[in-house]
């Protein structure tokens, strides 16, 4: 995945960058190291994907805009405004191009899900002598 992608919000294409600049803004929305991000995350998605998808837009949007060296005209609340009316389909893209540039694969409750487990060692079985029954 490249960590850009578009999507439609508040009645307007958007670009999303999920690169250094992003890393940092999210890192200080949560008032963590950017590299900790991730797992602070983890906690604001048992309260709600909408929050986290809010929270991935608006620093998407800052990693697009500073790439650009454009000034930042938005805030986190409009995005929550305009995720309220997002397409679900828009939302999950968002979620799913900054899982595949991030590294946080495991960051889903499930996403483990059909992956096959690893084959944990056996003790050897012991076999019987021939003749004994």
């Amino acid at each position: 995945m490249s960590g850009i992608t578009e999507i439609n919000l508040g009645g307007k294409i958007v670009t999303l960058r999920f690169n250094n600049w992003q890393k940092e803004a999210l890192g200080k929305l949560y008032g963590t190291d950017p590299l900790e991000a991730g797992r602070k995350m983890q906690e604001r998605l048992e309260e709600s994907i909408l929050l986290v998808s809010c929270d991935l837009i608006y620093t998407g949007m800052v990693g697009n805009y500073r790439v650009q060296l454009k000034d930042i005209d938005f805030t986190i609340d409009q995005i929550v405004e305009w995720v309220a009316d997002a397409d679900n389909a828009d939302i999950a893209r968002v979620f799913n191009e900054w899982l595949g540039s991030s590294g946080q694969r495991n960051l889903l409750p499930g996403a483990d899900a059909g992956k096959k487990k690893q084959p944990s060692q056996t003790q050897p079985t012991k076999r019987k002598s021939p003749g004994k029954k």
